[in-house]
């Protein structure tokens, strides 16, 4: 069934997966559609959600509607109850696949990749290097100029976000930001409400879109899976759509192949852009074959971002192969971290973070919040020392002061709390340091993820130590304080 942006939507659930998906996601779905309806239970009846008032289940008989999306964790109990009172079983989809239809809608429909698109907003958006990356005929107006907006050809008018940008005075949340842009652009300027696309649709393409590509002739009998890792994202990410990806390959008979040559990323320096392959500096490719088979073969899928899967992430880890050099580091430093019994693994994320507060990313912890907790759960849990992950330089300097020698970490190169840019686009001065960086995060994460007990902050580096642990931890504590952007701090 084809996506149409003019459709009626019903949302089941009012908790806060559906806050969450409609904050998200409201000015990307409600285009030209509206909501017909928010249904849940007797205890929700009458209530406001996002301007609807919520209806009980057996009520939508009498609404017509075109989709109706679960917006629950308890996605296959919903689905048995919306079948049991007689609804139609083939309009109703999840969170993700409904992303995915749309996704597959501005892409294979509305064939965005090759329309005009006018990106507006702020150039220092961390995802604006993945905006040049998609669209073939990108041209940028900062929001600050937008009085020039008659200069410019466009199909589609795509914004950047907003809400952790100068053009933020009052501190508002993205949606209301992005709310205003738009109703001024079709105010202002008569452009089509349909034409005018949030920060969100590009992330919905992005993460939800799986196209069919052809680079040649050869292995006519194979399908490759390229998973290409583009933007400057750490280990943490990388591993969650790596990994998920892979599982999606061998369940379809594909063959994955790690794509971070083709695209700046964190780990590849400026002179290696499309010869060298980051991921082949630190791990050998999951199958026998690289970049270059794919380069010349007939099938080739590139990957979504997105993955439903439910893999064991404990075999998933135990199968990553290290390449020699970094296998020698990590068993150096993982001699000397065994000395160390019963640790407390802290991870503090600090510098861009903190300073740039990036939209929709779970907010962290100030350091003297941080050192609180860190006391009050090492006391607690009855554990004596502390590892510490962390890039801030001032946050050593502070455990030390606070636990003196019980505080020990990994040596790596750090930054000053006041750094005013994404990570991964920074660099020391020194020599192959994007290996370097990689090598050093994917040893320190490691670490931690041996540790006894865990407290951090929610960010792709606990996820990824969480993973590694695969459930072994005795003891784990991550703050929960909302996101930058939607959850004021």
């Amino acid at each position: 069934m084809k996506v149409d942006i003019k459709m009626k939507y019903i949302i089941w659930g009012t908790g806060g997966a559906a806050r969450k998906f409609l904050f998200e996601n409201i000015l990307s779905f409600f285009v030209n559609g509206d909501i017909a309806a928010v249904v849940d239970g007797d205890t929700k009846k009458g209530k406001d959600f996002f301007g609807q008032r919520v209806i009980l289940p057996i009520d939508v008989a009498d609404i017509e509607y075109d989709r109706m999306i679960i917006c629950s964790t308890y996605y296959d109990e919903i689905v048995s109850e919306a079948c049991r009172i007689g609804l139609d079983r083939e309009k109703i989809v999840s969170r993700m696949e409904i992303k995915k239809e749309l996704a597959n809608y501005y892409i294979e429909e509305c064939g965005i990749m090759e329309k005009k698109v006018l990106v507006l907003g702020d150039k220092k958006y961390q995802m604006f290097p993945m905006y040049e990356e998609y669209f073939q005929k990108l041209s940028f107006l900062p929001l600050s100029e937008l009085s020039r907006l008659g200069e410019f050809e466009y199909d589609y008018i795509i914004l950047t976000e907003l809400s952790n940008t100068e053009f933020n005075i009052d501190s508002e949340d993205e949606l209301t930001l992005q709310s205003r842009i738009i109703f001024r652009l079709i105010d202002e300027f008569g452009v089509k409400r349909s034409s005018i696309l949030p920060s969100s649709t590009f992330m919905m393409i992005y993460a939800n879109s799986e196209r069919r590509l052809s680079y040649g002739d050869e292995y006519p009998d194979k399908t490759f899976l390229e998973i290409r890792i583009m933007g400057y994202t750490g280990w943490g990410f990388i591993f969650h759509v790596v990994s998920r990806n892979i599982l999606y390959a061998y369940q379809k008979g594909y063959i994955p192949v790690i794509n971070m040559m083709t695209c700046r990323n964190t780990y590849l320096e400026e002179d290696e852009l499309g010869k060298v392959n980051a991921w082949e500096k630190f791990f050998e490719q999951p199958a026998e074959y690289t970049m270059d088979d794919v380069f010349k073969a007939k099938n080739v899928i590139l990957a979504s971002l997105q993955k439903e899967e439910v893999y064991d992430s404990r075999v998933f880890y135990r199968r990553i192969v290290m390449k020699p050099r970094l296998q020698e580091m990590f068993n150096s430093y993982m001699k000397k971290f065994k000395a160390h019994e019963r640790v407390l693994g802290v991870l503090y994320r600090g510098t861009d973070y903190a300073n740039l507060k990036p939209y929709n990313h779970p907010i962290q912890p100030t350091l003297s919040v941080m050192l609180d907790k860190v006391e009050e759960k090492r006391k607690e849990w009855g554990l004596e020392n502390i590892y510490l992950c962390t890039e801030v330089e001032e946050a050593v300097e502070a455990f030390k002061e606070r636990f003196a020698d019980k505080v020990f970490y990994y040596p790596q190169m750090r930054y000053s709390e006041k750094c005013d840019n994404y990570l991964g686009a920074l660099s020391f001065e020194r020599k192959e340091d994007a290996f370097y960086r990689g090598a050093d995060y994917w040893i320190l994460i490691n670490a931690l993820a041996r540790c006894d007990s865990l407290i951090s902050g929610q960010c792709g580096g606990s996820h990824l130590a969480i993973e590694i642990n695969g459930g072994m931890y005795s003891n784990v504590f991550e703050f929960d304080l909302g996101k930058y952007g939607v959850t004021k701090p």
